[in-house]
């Protein structure tokens, strides 16, 4: 009965053996649920988006055998009845419940099998500490709780958990150093959190896979001893409302992903042990002011992605490993040069992206993206079906993508000054037997207006403006700009090449 007209289901006590499964969501005029006591066999109740739903019936909170009770955007929710007794429920879901302010206390055993608790969105001011009899929790998602004070120092009782959400509760200030002994913990996000910096204990994780940090620039209140000092010495000295990094951060053995993005991290502030993290896939460090990064990136042989968009004082790259499949460098304003950062021909992943946007110091912008381009056409003809990623994936090099300021299209592209909204080309067929065909190299200039509105996106956390090149069912890459862009309305160059099996897949 979803997006019903429905006020209330039934009065009193209403006999239903057989109902299983109960599904209201968005049924927006629904105030109250019934008495379910009559109704054992209950597995799965939703009442998603029902905004003026007010009152929870005693007797769901007692359901024995209720595994999914969804109550995301129930705004009008503000109390859950004092007593709840689940035995079987894994997941509850109270996303959204804005006006919710407590959560209730768990009596032992009382939700056993919970695996999944979301309470993002919610007005608590706490968790309280007996969430700790949650044992087989797996997932708390706590993200936007901008009310929230205080974790219980007993959040160490959760042997299970895997997903820690924290982001977004800027009144957060005490993340436990107990959540260090959570050996299970696999993903935390303490991004933008009134703590800002990090308990010491989660650099010794030896199990977490994802780690954010992204908007923890340290306490104001240490800070106050270095503004004495002259404004030139300022200048060469890491900002000191700063995320801290320990010195070493080799206990971090199995993290694939770290974010600490918007962390104000100056010259010296990533230390250099960040090589020693031979798991790492994906570095963010965009929003930052470091001038230079440290040259043991080179040493991350699984690294594939590094993002570092408006790092306003970066400089220069290091070498970079031969995974890397995308660098993103939007709105590195001081960037001067990118030579000697990284070997295509290494390289055996089967797509490469570097966009450069609004990187106006960069020099020779088209020298640059001419070679690259040349050099991942060679390196595609000369990879054989044994490279480890194609043994993988069983898939050719594809796709190249480059974006760097400029105005003018190189003159071996035939079409330079294209009238209308379209070109057509013709394509030789797949038969196509003398094999002179690599693929197919596009070309275009833009620019993106000064006052051009920006879009959110997930799972990226700011606005961003978008650009795309795909054929006609949807395959194609997108080349993404943070909100910054385009505030000096300068051109810029995007060369786009699809290797010829690639392409012959999708629109032959």
């Amino acid at each position: 009965m979803c997006y019903s007209r429905i006020e209330e289901l039934w009065k009193g006590i209403k006999p239903l053996n057989m109902l299983r499964v109960l599904k209201l969501s968005h049924s927006e005029n629904l105030i109250k649920t019934p008495d379910f006591t009559e109704v054992p066999n209950l597995e799965e109740f939703d009442l998603e988006g029902c905004t003026k739903l007010r009152e929870i019936h005693p007797s769901l909170m007692l359901h024995k055998k209720l595994i999914l009770l969804n109550l995301k955007g129930c705004t009008s929710l503000t109390t859950l009845p004092g007593e709840i007794f689940m035995e079987s429920l894994k997941t509850l879901v109270l996303s959204g419940c804005s006006k919710l302010k407590k959560f209730p206390d768990i009596v032992m055993r009382s939700m056993g099998d919970l695996t999944e608790l979301f309470l993002d969105g919610t007005s608590i001011a706490e968790v309280p500490s007996s969430t700790e009899l949650l044992t087989r929790l797996e997932l708390l998602n706590l993200n936007d709780c901008r009310s929230l004070v205080r974790l219980p120092s007993s959040i160490n009782g959760l042997k299970s958990l895997k997903t820690l959400n924290l982001s977004g509760c800027f009144k957060l200030e005490n993340v436990p150093e107990t959540l260090g002994q959570v050996e299970s913990l696999e993903k935390l996000d303490i991004s933008v959190t009134a703590r800002r910096q990090p308990p010491s204990s989660i650099f010794l994780m030896k199990n977490l896979k994802e780690l954010s940090c992204r908007g923890c620039k340290g306490s104001p209140s240490s800070a106050s001893w270095f503004l004495r000092f002259p404004i030139n010495l300022m200048r060469w000295s890491s900002d000191p409302v700063a995320l801290s990094l320990p010195s070493s951060l080799s206990s971090l053995c199995s993290l694939t992903k770290l974010d600490i993005s918007d962390c104000n991290l100056g010259e010296g502030a990533i230390p250099s042990s960040i090589g020693d993290l031979c798991s790492l896939e994906e570095l963010c460090l965009s929003g930052n002011n470091f001038f230079t990064l440290p040259a043991s990136i080179y040493r991350l042989s699984n690294l594939q992605h590094i993002r570092l968009e408006e790092c306003k004082m970066l400089q220069n790259l290091p070498r970079l490993p031969a995974s890397i499949h995308s660098i993103s460098l939007g709105g590195c304003v001081s960037l001067e040069t990118l030579s000697d950062v990284l070997n295509l021909n290494e390289h055996q992943l089967p797509d490469f992206h570097l966009p450069c946007v609004d990187c106006l110091k960069l020099a020779g912008n088209y020298d640059l993206a001419l070679a690259l381009l040349k050099e991942f056409i060679k390196s595609s003809k000369n990879m054989s079906l044994s490279d480890k990623y194609i043994k993988q994936s069983n898939r050719h090099r594809r796709g190249f993508s480059i974006i760097v300021p400029g105005s003018e299209i190189p003159e071996w592209f035939e079409y330079q000054n294209n009238e209308g909204s379209s070109i057509t080309i013709s394509t030789p067929p797949k038969t196509y037997k003398n094999n002179k065909l690599v693929g197919y190299a596009m070309c275009c200039v833009f620019h993106v207006p000064k006052y051009s509105l920006p879009f959110y996106i997930r799972p990226l956390p700011y606005p961003v403006h978008d650009l795309c090149g795909r054929p006609t069912d949807g395959f194609g890459y997108g080349i993404l700009f943070r909100k910054q862009f385009g505030q000096a309305v300068s051109n810029h160059l995007w060369l786009y090449y699809l290797n010829r099996e690639e392409l012959w897949q999708y629109i032959i």
